[in-house]
C-alpha cells in the first residue's frame, strides 16, 4: 500500500516536473524575443537618421523599451522562481526514488511467508520461529517496529 502511493506519488512529481520544465522554456523563449526586440528598437533609435525623425517616435521607443525592461525584469523572476521549483521538485524525487529502491530492498530481505503478516495476523495463526524471523528482518532497517513486532509477541504470551 505504501509502494503504491510512492508510486503515484512519483508519477505526479514526474507529470509536475515535467510542466515546470515546459514552463521555464516557454518564459526563457520569451526572454530571448524581448532581448532581440530591445536590440531592434535600439537600433533604430541610433541610427543616424534619428536627425530627421520626429520626437513622438523617439519617444514612443524609448516608452516601448522601458516597457520592455519591466517585463524582461518580470521574466527572469518567473525563469528564477520556476528554476526553484524545479531544483525542488528534483530533489524530492530523488528522496522519493531512494525511499521507493529503500522499500523495495527491503521487501527482498522479508521472506515471502511473512510479507503480509500484520500486528493482527502475527499475534494468531504464525509460529514463534516465523515471528521472531521477522523481527529480525526489521531490525537493521526499522528497530522501532521490530520493538513493536517484539511486544506484541510478548504480548500474545500473557
Amino acid at each position: 500500500m505504501v509502494l503504491e502511493f510512492l508510486n503515484s506519488y512519483e508519477v505526479e512529481l514526474q507529470t509536475l516536473l515535467f510542466e515546470k520544465t515546459e514552463d521555464l522554456d516557454l518564459v526563457s523563449t520569451k526572454i530571448l524575443e524581448t532581448e532581440k526586440l530591445m536590440k531592434l528598437i535600439q537600433s533604430e533609435n541610433s541610427e543616424v537618421f534619428t536627425d530627421f525623425t520626429p520626437r513622438t517616435i523617439s519617444d514612443k521607443n524609448a516608452d516601448k523599451i522601458s516597457e520592455l525592461n519591466c517585463e524582461l525584469e518580470e521574466l527572469t523572476n518567473q525563469k528564477e522562481n520556476l528554476s526553484n521549483e524545479i531544483e525542488v521538485i528534483e530533489k524530492k524525487l530523488k528522496d522519493l526514488k531512494s525511499s521507493l529502491e529503500e522499500i523495495q530492498s527491503f521487501e527482498d530481505i522479508v521472506p515471502t511467508s511473512t510479507k503480509n503478516v500484520s500486528r493482527e495476523t502475527s499475534s494468531s495463526g504464525i509460529n514463534l520461529k516465523d515471528k521472531l524471523y521477522l523481527v529480525l528482518t526489521y531490525l537493521p532497517k526499522d528497530p522501532l517496529r521490530a520493538k513493536i513486532e517484539l511486544e506484541s509477541i510478548i504480548k500474545s504470551f500473557s
